[in-house]
């Protein structure tokens, strides 16, 4: 079998949905092995986003360190990519690139689903569930994948949206996982710390 990528929003880094949704992903698409699934949220991938940004800073090119993860790690991903939106089921504008550039290429792409269950009980009930009652994975559907081609905001997340779906406070303070389909534009004062 070869490798899946998992896209997720970064607010889900390193918390206990992350692990369940891991799980989930390798049973329902690789068999359980859990080496099967490339998880961004590494500390080699941080590594490699952080030269990469440096290298490509230095050259003088406009790419940000996220083109790391298109140049370096997706090449190798060739099972495919799962993408997890948010609560509200709209994809962050990162999760759907990386969607994105796997359909391009004519890999599978499945999304992760959120149950209705889940808005209602809370994500703690959640991560001591056993995964697959709070969240499903299956293929996107073709009009979801035309969504994603275009960027198009009834799936996908603007990228100004994005950020505050992301950060409370940009690049300092990260919004918690579970409330960050809550939030409304426009960016409010004190987002964008100066220094």
């Amino acid at each position: 079998m070869d490798k899946i990528y998992f896209a997720h929003p970064t607010s889900m880094y390193s918390t206990p949905i992350e692990s369940v949704l891991i799980r989930l992903i390798a049973r329902e698409l690789a068999d359980g092995d859990l080496n099967l699934i490339e998880n961004p949220n590494q500390p080699y991938h941080q590594v490699g986003y952080n030269q990469y940004a440096k290298r490509v800073r230095e050259s003088g090119t406009n790419h940000k360190g996220m083109s790391y993860f298109y140049a370096e790690v997706l090449p190798g991903c060739t099972g495919g990519c799962v993408g997890a939106p948010f609560l509200d089921g709209r994809l962050g504008l990162g999760v759907a690139g990386e969607m994105k550039w796997s359909l391009e290429r004519g890999r599978p792409v499945w999304t992760v689903v959120p149950s209705n269950k889940l808005l209602h009980n809370g994500t703690q009930v959640f991560v001591r569930d056993i995964p697959g009652v709070f969240f499903s994975v299956r293929p996107i559907t073709d009009e979801e994948a035309k969504l994603v081609l275009s960027e198009d905001p009834k799936l996908v997340v603007p990228h100004q949206e994005t950020r505050l779906r992301s950060w409370m406070v940009y690049d300092r303070i990260i919004r918690p996982y579970e409330l960050a389909h809550l939030v409304t534009m426009p960016i409010p004062d004190g987002f964008y710390l100066e220094g």
